[in-house]
């Protein structure tokens, strides 16, 4: 099999992956975009608005609404860092876990 074909197999298989995921968003009320980020959320250890821009390459304005949704749902908690109060820490609440 030539590289191209490789390169093409593995596009085919990310794209059938990401297919997976956006059906599956969609089953229990997310966007695909919030389920990446709710993941991330869960996985990153002092997730910050700024990291999550960085780890999903999701762009800042659609990160923040994500998050502002997610905190008016109850499902995440924020807390200012100490060393710079003007940065929050993204956190799950249990409502999050049970409810996501």
């Amino acid at each position: 099999m030539s590289v191209e074909n490789y390169i093409n197999q593995y596009c085919s298989y990310i794209h059938e992956w990401d297919a997976v995921y956006e059906e599956y968003a969609k089953s229990v009320g997310l966007s695909y975009t919030g389920l990446i980020i709710l993941y991330e959320i869960y996985e990153i250890e002092n997730c910050t608005q700024k990291k999550l821009c960085e780890y999903c390459f999701i762009p800042k304005q659609t990160v923040n609404a994500v998050v502002t949704s997610f905190y008016k749902n109850g499902w995440i908690m924020l807390e200012e860092m100490p060393q710079d109060r003007r940065n929050k820490t993204i956190h799950l609440t249990e409502k999050g876990r049970k409810d996501t």
